[in-house]
């Protein structure tokens, strides 16, 4: 994963904001920071623009290493949604929550759920995300440790005990796991280990299906 920070006009308002992106060296998909809801999303449109700025002499993006990303990701302002261009991104973002492979979490990214100081479980909108990958049989990193050790399974403990997420819309039980995650960052190899979750359906619903 590599990372990069730009600046977003909106001319309408006069106004230049910083946006925050990680692009997929095996995707070639670019992926931007939403403040609002706390997860980085599919961008087609930076996803363009980033290729055709690497054809030119001079760039909107300016990559930075990924222990940058820690002390840029508060900069980056949520929408307004009472502006219409911010609303319309706003709304394109929450629209991909309920799209299996548009969305990614911090920690799906490589960033440390320590450096990060935030609390992963009261990311808006995760248990939609959750949802949505689970009817693909996906997992969802929520919580990215260096290495194993208490604080994973005071993460376990704290998911299991979580009534906001114990159960889906459709009365799945939250199943968690840990496991081994690998991730190549500023050109290096690293392993962290990360924190899922998945809704099940329950061994009574599967047997009659």
């Amino acid at each position: 994963m590599r990372f990069y920070w730009s600046i977003l006009t909106l001319e309408e308002l006069n106004m230049d904001r910083i946006a925050v992106h990680a692009l997929d060296p095996k995707s070639a998909n670019l992926y931007t920071y939403s403040q609002e809801l706390k997860s980085w999303h599919l961008d087609q449109a930076a996803t363009e623009n980033f290729f055709n700025d690497t054809k030119d002499q001079t760039s909107n993006y300016e990559e930075i290493n990924h222990n940058e990303i820690y002390a840029l990701l508060p900069l980056v302002d949520k929408m307004d949604r009472r502006n219409t261009t911010q609303r319309q991104i706003s709304n394109t973002q929450r629209s991909q929550i309920r799209k299996s492979g548009q969305v990614c979490t911090s920690a799906e990214m490589g960033l440390l759920t320590k450096y990060l100081r935030q609390r992963p479980t009261t990311m808006p909108w995760l248990k939609e995300m959750v949802e949505t990958r689970s009817q693909h049989k996906r997992w969802t990193a929520v919580f990215l440790y260096e290495k194993d050790g208490q604080n994973r399974r005071k993460a376990i403990s704290d998911l299991r005990r979580n009534s906001a997420l114990a159960t889906s819309s459709k009365g799945h039980r939250l199943q968690v796991q840990h496991r081994k995650k690998h991730f190549s960052l500023d050109g290096q190899r690293r392993t962290y280990i990360a924190v899922e979750i998945k809704y099940v359906k329950p061994k009574s619903e599967e047997s009659r299906l």
